[in-house]
């Protein structure tokens, strides 16, 4: 078996781990509190402090390359250079094979990853015959270049196990997720060290485990606790594992019907850490906004792009105004805040939109209706905006137009709104997943 196969620690240079190397846990007690001291006073009213910490950090990075881009076309092959950059994620394809036997729940798995109900468009249908039989592709619904694939699991008169690895084209996926609602199969485990010697990551997902839990609750009588019950099982299906010779298995127990029960949120963050670099940035932004880990990477993606579209919005072709709106309309695309998101949330809980915007306090809808509306915000951020600050902001360190800055500090705030929005956002879903509503 190959150094895949072994449980590789999670290292330093990747934001979604401690210094322990443990998963950072993104449930909260309180979101809405938990946005607003991450977005803090000091992100919105402060933009001299701001330009001290990540945009330096980013204006560092990136001269070299737009001083090679103006050599070679001036600065309208900069604003080409710089357009470019921002949408490579989006020609990064990303396949992720989720496989195993039939009623096993891979279907439901595939919906809920991808934050789909029944109903919704690009939904997988549940219990069907031919899932069992056939290989299946469900695209993210917003992002088709995130492609979830439904395999067949080993050993089917289909996909005998001799000509598996041919037929199902393993070489083209990025991801291996090996699901099973019972015991994990010597086929299971033959897979993944197949998958091990191509050096891919892969993870073992049981699934069903709500059925599990009431199962054996009623069985014990009261006599153990649901806790006591989880841990078990988990140590089960490691010990399972463990004696097929695989080395540190990494297993995840989850509950298709809701994502903040079990291991499916830690599943998430270890797909994007396991992810390369430019992958992990296709991965952040293409899937949905799901749980707090991936609300955070958006905003940590979208908060350095702000240099480069205020750049482009001082130089292109287009008028500022306009490159800064369809950024705002990005950012409400990624933090699921658009008003097509709203009104699916809306629709799910049986509440009008208007009524939605008013609970959630979301303000965003309003201000970006129309490019009044939205100038009328530039006028506000204008008086946060003196002359001090375009002095002082970036003063040795950024030689670009005022116009830039400002686009960058009217960025910043529109960022830190959108995400606080999506934490209320997030909030409310994780209330009607508890049933609380």
């Amino acid at each position: 078996i190959g150094p895949a196969c072994i449980e590789t620690p999670l290292t330093e240079r990747q934001p979604l781990v401690n210094a322990d190397n443990d998963i950072v846990s993104d449930c909260v007690d309180d979101p809405i509190q938990d946005a607003e001291n991450a977005v803090g006073s000091d992100l919105v009213n402060n933009p001299e402090q701001d330009a001290a910490g990540d945009v330096k950090i980013a204006v560092e990075e990136y001269l070299r390359d737009f001083e090679e881009a103006v050599q070679k076309g001036g600065v309208a092959n900069l604003s080409d250079f710089i357009t470019d950059d921002l949408n490579k994620w989006q020609k990064s394809q990303i396949n992720i094979a989720i496989i195993g036997e039939s009623g096993t729940g891979k279907s439901s798995f595939i919906n809920t990853i991808r934050g789909l109900q029944r109903g919704d468009e690009f939904y997988a249908t549940i219990g069907s015959s031919e899932t069992t039989t056939t290989i299946q592709q469900y695209p993210h619904p917003a992002h088709h270049n995130l492609v979830f694939w439904d395999l067949p699991g080993v050993g089917t008169p289909r996909f005998p196990k001799e000509s598996y690895l041919r037929v199902i084209d393993v070489k083209k996926y990025d991801f291996f997720i090996l699901v099973s609602a019972t015991r994990f199969k010597e086929n299971d485990a033959w897979l993944a060290k197949e998958i091990c010697h191509l050096e891919k990551k892969f993870y073992f997902v049981k699934s069903k485990i709500d059925f599990d839990v009431e199962n054996d609750l009623q069985e014990y009588c009261g006599m153990t606790t649901k806790a006591d019950i989880i841990d078990k099982i988990r140590k089960e299906a490691a010990t399972e594992l463990k004696k097929t010779g695989l080395k540190l298995p990494k297993l995840f127990l989850v509950n298709n019907k809701n994502i903040n029960e079990y291991d499916f949120k830690d599943l998430i963050t270890q797909l994007l850490n396991d992810a390369p670099v430019l992958q992990k940035h296709t991965l952040i932004l293409s899937m949905s906004s799901l749980a707090r880990t991936i609300l955070d990477e958006k905003r940590r993606l979208l908060d350095g792009r702000r240099l480069k579209v205020a750049l482009i919005a001082s130089m292109g072709d287009s008028p500022g105004i306009v490159v800064l709106v369809n950024e705002t309309k990005f950012y409400q695309k990624q933090f699921g805040i658009s008003d097509k998101s709203l009104k699916t949330i809306a629709d799910r809980i049986n509440m009008s939109f208007d009524d939605i915007v008013k609970k959630l306090h979301i303000v965003s809808t309003s201000i970006f209706q129309s490019a009044n509306l939205y100038m009328n915000f530039f006028r506000k951020c204008e008086k946060e905006w003196n002359e001090t600050d375009r002095v002082s902001i970036l003063s040795g360190v950024l030689p670009i137009l005022p116009a830039s800055r400002y686009g960058m500090f009217v960025l910043r705030k529109i960022l830190d709104m959108c995400y606080s929005e999506a934490l209320r956002i997030l909030s409310l879903q994780n209330d009607i997943l508890s049933g609380k509503i």
